[in-house]
Formats: C-alpha cells, structure tokens, sequence
C-alpha cells in the first residue's frame, strides 16, 4: 500500500516454515528512510512449508522511493531452507517500490450565520482524527476583524477519520466581510493528514463571507392611556435582553411646551432566549399635557442602541411618536339627597378620580351655609384601580339647622384639588349644594280638667319646624293624626302618651306618662247579717283624696268619723234589714255616696223543731237547727228508730228534706243530735 506496515515475500519454491526465524531477523530493509523488522510470519501447508512470508515492520513507510529486502543468517542461525535442504543464499535481494503521494486538497467553508462563532471546514477526502489539534492551532483566521480561534472538533467514524471539522470562535464575528482560513502546522506538528500519509500543503487557504446586517426598524407605541406613567415600544424583530439599559439611556423624550416628562427606565419580560420584542419605557411621572411626544433611539449608559440577532441594531436617532389628547377635568356633578341631621354629604362626579388625590383630612373642601360645622375628612370607595365616583365628606357635627348648604373645592393640603383618571384637575372653586330639612322636636304640652271618677287631658304639639304630620298614641292605642287630641283617662291610671312628628326629612318621637290618682271611691266593709245586740263593725275602705266622711248608721245613729262606732240593733223577733250609708267628699267638689244593708235576725236562740212535714207544700218541709247563726264547729245528726244515721249536717244552711237516697222516710219518731260551740 501507499504507507505499508507488512511486506510479503514471495517465494518460487516451498520454504520449511520451521527455518524461519519469528522474530523477522532472517531479513533486513533499507532505503530512502530506516525501516525495522519486528517479525516474520507464515501460512503453512500439511507439510510444514509456504511459499509466502508476511514481515512486520515497526512503523509504516512513509517516505516514498525504492527499498531493498535483504537475506541474513537470522536468530535461528540460518536463512531460509527450501527442499533437499536448499537454502535462500545470505546477500540475496528483492526490492519494492513507496510512490509518492499527492497533498490533500483543502477544504471548502459552509456558509457562516449572520454572527458566527464557529465555521464548518468540510473536506473532499477523509482525514485522520488524531491529526488534528484540538486547540484549533492548525488553522489561522484573517479578515476585516480579528478572529481568535478557540479550538477545533469533529466526529470520527470507527476507523479515526472524518471528513469535516469545526473550528469554534472566541466570540461571534461582527464585523462583516470575507475572511480567510489559513492551513498550519499545528501544536501537534504536522498540517492535517489524510490516507496514505497525505497531507494539506501549510499555506493552503479557504474563505468564508460575513454579510452586512440591515438596522432593526424603531419600534412603533400603541395609543397611549390619557396620562400615560409609561409607553410601550413594539418591534418587528427580537431585541436581546441585555443590550436593553435598565435606566431608559437607549431612549430620549421630547414633547409639547409645559412638559417636563423625563424618561426614568426600561424594563421587558423577557423569554427564556433572552431575547423580547416588547419594551416598557416609564416616566417620571404622569403625562399630563397634551400633545404629540417623541421617542428617540440613542446610545445608553451601556455604550450601544438596542441590538437583535445578527448582531443588528436600532439605529441612534430612530423615532417614534405618540399622541395624548386634550381632556377636559372630571366635573363635581351633585351632592346625593341627605336625611334628618346628616353627619356626612356624599359628592358624586360624572367620572372617575383618583383616590390618591384626595386629602383624607377633608382640606379640598369648605363647607358654607346657615351652621358653622364644618369638614373633618373624606373617604372614598376605590376600584381595583384607586378610582371612584363618590367622596364622602365627614362633618364636624350633624346639619341639624336647615337651608341652603354649599361645598367649595379648593387646594388641600396635599397641594392640589382633585384628579381625574387622566390626571386632569378639577378647578378650584367649583361647587355643589344642597338643600337640609330642619330637625324637629315631638315634645308636647297637656292640660287636664279633673273629675272625681274620670278625668279629661288634652295633649298639643306646636307644629314647630314644619312639621306637618302627628301620629298620637295613647296607652298603645292610636288616638289621632292632628296637632291636638283630647282623651278621657280614668281619675285613677297609669297611662303612656306617644307622639311621632315628621316634617318629610326629619322626625322624632317623644313619650310621657301621665298618672292620675285623684279618683274618690266611698266604700265599706259590713257584715251580711247579725244577730240583736251584737256590737257589729264597719271598715271603711274608701280610696282618693277624701277630705270628710258622713256616715248613717241605720239605727237613728250618724257619724263624720273616718272609722265609725261600732252599732248594735234591738231585738224585733222578725228578720229586719236596715241600710248604712256612706258619703264621702273633697276640696275639689267630688262627693261620693255608697249604701249596704245589713239583715238583723228577729232571734239567734238555736232550737229545733219538734216535727216537720216534708211534703213539699212549702211549710215545715225541712229538719234543721234553727237560728244557728253563731254555732261554729255544728254537728247535727237524725237516727230512725232502729238506731241508724239517716241525716248529718255540718252548717246550719243544711237541712234534712225527710229521705234516705231520695227516697222518703216513713212517718214516725227519729232521734236528733246536736253539738256546737257558741261564738260568743
């Protein structure tokens, strides 16, 4: 072959195996470069012989020329022996022949990217992998800027070789133009080595072309809020993440006369290539005046424009413009209806302001009209985006004195009036009114005309404060809609008045007791009946401012005593009713009379009849103890004749009708049994 490692001698006759010495010393080559036999081997037949010996050399012949195959005495101490013991003659010579090789062509280059950190080298025929020097030192790289090379790969197939490589770059190429791709002897010492020991001619030279980049187009800002804190900037194409300066230096503002919006920075949500095509541009503050504004590309702090892929970039001085537009401030439209004695005024605005905007002492605002309270502080209800509609204003004290109320906006002390969404303010001095009920008062007055058992009150309430509705209740009862009502009340009661008043915003309510305890009651405590000559007793229980009693007695006897004597009656022997009277009176001209009677028995002997015929004719038809009017714990008891109980009573009032279980007795003689005790 072109860099053979064996060399096969033929022979023209069988040599014995056995004569041939292994380690290949039977044989010595020389020529053009030192060659060296490490061995000597052999196929051989039944026989023991061959025809053909396989030499080994230490390396491959690479050097081209004529070499000559000497015969030696070997480590066996002989050459080579054929048959009949013939031997191959010490001296004798075969020559072979290494043709010289051509180089190995270079390689061609595959078109680069816009910024390559690496190229392709990829060759028309295969080279050996261990040829090449990792670092990359077998090649140098010259163009319009400087390349440093940082080393070289490839991947091999199972046999070491490849047929293209890549050679990496310190950092990407920018500068575009042609670059040159410069063969050397590397760190390894040689060139790049193909088959056959070939190798590329140190000199040899590949190019490849950088292309020039277009700038990326400015990007362009959607409509803007009315009073924008920030813009955005849309690109076309991706701009890298970290050529963006967080403190806005790629971009400047100009815009209307009375602007002083600066820019503050610039910030992106950028993806996980680091790359964005969305840039957020904030200010320091609100934009407020209206107008067209420009946004400018400029170097920034980080010493370039925003740059893309390719190494592309915007241009300084690329523009972009957005308009904010002329908007009238938000006007305070009302003041919501209030109630009786409002302690706070809800301002309603025909759109949204800031929340952050209001002082929350209450200072954009002054309060004007016929009491001297005035404004503590103001809340608003805000949206998710500090913004409401609604100011409650809280008073110092409730509206309790009606009329015309005006609230004033003025600077507070936060130094400005109040914002609208889009930071517009509303003028200092405009205001709203409203009109406040006065409070009213349900007290009342009364007068009462007294009676001795009923009593007449009149109740009035004075309308004061325009009040023009009255609901009287009296004793939970509904007694009258009018200013006055008049009401009948027992001389003697307890008794609750009610009265609610409104005037059509206000109202009130206010409750009295009136007690009444001027009714006279004549009244007294008499027994029911008596017996003659009993010293009998009258309680006077009469009730009311009572100023003089009159009492008659009924037995020719009078009294003006409060508590009256004790009064007997005679003994007449019939029952006798007498009446006693009682007249009691005042200061106030109320007299009272009352009359009880009392039955005087005509005897309170107890006896008991001999006999009674209980038929039913209405004379002597009952059994009883007579007259026992004063016997306490009475026992009365009838037995028949044989000794049985047909009759027993405990009072006087019972008596025995003459049967046994409704069936009458027969007429004969029974036994009566009597025991009590004497009251007296």
């Amino acid at each position: 072959g072109c860099t053979p490692q064996v060399v096969i001698v033929n022979y023209i006759e069988q040599i014995q195996c056995n004569s041939i010495a292994a380690d290949g010393s039977d044989f010595v080559v020389t020529g053009p470069s030192p060659v060296t036999v490490t061995g000597a081997t052999a196929t051989c037949n039944t026989a023991g012989e061959t025809t053909s010996i396989n030499l080994q050399l230490s390396a491959p012949i690479v050097v081209a020329g004529t070499y000559t195959v000497t015969m030696r005495n070997g480590s066996d101490g002989n050459t080579l022996i054929g048959a009949c013991n013939k031997i191959v003659a010490v001296g004798a010579t075969q020559t072979f022949t290494i043709a010289a090789q051509l180089p190995l062509p270079m390689a061609t280059i595959a078109a680069p990217t816009c910024t390559p950190t690496d190229v392709i080298l990829n060759f028309p025929e295969t080279l050996v992998c261990n040829t090449i020097a990792a670092n990359g030192s077998d090649f140098t790289i010259t163009g319009p800027s400087a390349v440093s090379i940082l080393g070289a790969s490839t991947t091999c197939n199972t046999s070491g070789q490849t047929s293209a490589l890549t050679i990496s770059f310190a950092s990407g190429i920018l500068v575009p133009g042609v670059y040159t791709v410069t063969v050397n002897a590397g760190s390894d010492g040689n060139t790049l080595v193909g088959l056959c020991n070939r190798s590329i001619t140190a000199g040899s030279t590949a190019t490849f072309t950088v292309a020039a980049q277009t700038p990326i187009p400015m990007g362009t800002i959607p409509a803007p809020a009315c009073s924008p804190s920030f813009i955005e900037l849309n690109f076309t194409d991706r701009i890298s993440c970290v050529s963006i300066a967080p403190n806005g230096s790629d971009f400047t503002i100009s815009g209307p006369a009375g602007s002083t919006t600066t820019i503050i920075a610039a910030n992106a949500q950028c993806n996980i290539t680091n790359d964005v095509t969305t840039i957020r541009v904030n200010f320091n503050a609100p934009i407020t005046v209206p107008g067209t504004y420009t946004i400018t590309a400029a170097v920034g702090s980080d010493n370039n424009t925003l740059t893309g892929g390719c190494n592309r970039a915007v241009t300084a001085g690329a523009t972009a413009t957005f308009t904010i537009a002329d908007v009238a401030p938000v006007a305070m439209d009302s003041i919501a209806p209030v109630g009786c004695s409002p302690s706070t005024l809800k301002l309603i605005f025909d759109d949204n302001i800031r929340c952050n905007s209001v002082a929350a002492n209450g200072s954009d605002f002054q309060l004007t009209g016929p009491s001297g309270v005035t404004i503590t502080g103001a809340t608003v209800t805000c949206d998710a985006n500090g913004l409401g509609r609604a100011i409650d204003l809280n008073l110092s004290a409730p509206l309790v004195i009606g009329g015309l109320y005006t609230v004033t906006l003025r600077a507070g002390s936060d130094n400005n009036t109040l914002l609208s969404e889009c930071n517009r303010s509303t003028a200092a001095g405009s205001a709203v009114t409203v009109v406040v009920a006065d409070t009213v008062s349900a007290e009342f007055t009364s007068s009462v005309v007294y009676d001795c058992e009923n009593d007449v009150a009149t109740f009035t309430h004075n309308g004061a404060h325009n009040v023009n509705s009255w609901a009287w209740t009296i004793n939970n009862t509904a007694a009258g809609n009018t200013n006055t009502v008049t009401q009948t009340f027992s001389a003697s009661s307890n008794n609750s008045i009610r009265l609610v008043v409104t005037n059509g915003t206000c109202s009130d309510t206010h409750t009295e007791s009136l007690v009444l305890n001027n009714k006279v009651t004549a009244d007294f405590i008499l027994p029911v009946d008596g017996c003659p000559g009993d010293l009998l007793t009258i309680v006077n229980t009469s009730e009311g401012p009572i100023d003089s009693w009159s009492w008659t007695l009924g037995n020719g006897v009078t009294s003006s005593l409060e508590t009256p004597p004790t009064i007997t009656f005679p003994t007449t022997g019939i029952d006798q009713v007498y009446p006693i009277s009682l007249e009691v009176s005042n200061a106030a001209g109320c007299t009272v009379t009352t009359t009880k009677n009392i039955t005087i028995f005509g005897s309170c002997l107890i006896l008991v009849p001999t006999g009674f015929t209980p038929n039913g004719d209405g004379r002597n038809d009952f059994l009883f103890p007579l007259n026992a009017f004063k016997a306490d714990n009475l026992d009365f008891k009838v037995f028949n004749r044989w000794g049985e109980l047909v009759f027993r009573a405990n009072n006087h009032l019972q008596k025995w009708d003459g049967k046994i279980g409704g069936i009458e007795q027969p007429a004969g003689v029974y036994v009566w049994m009597r025991n009590y005790t004497d009251r007296d």
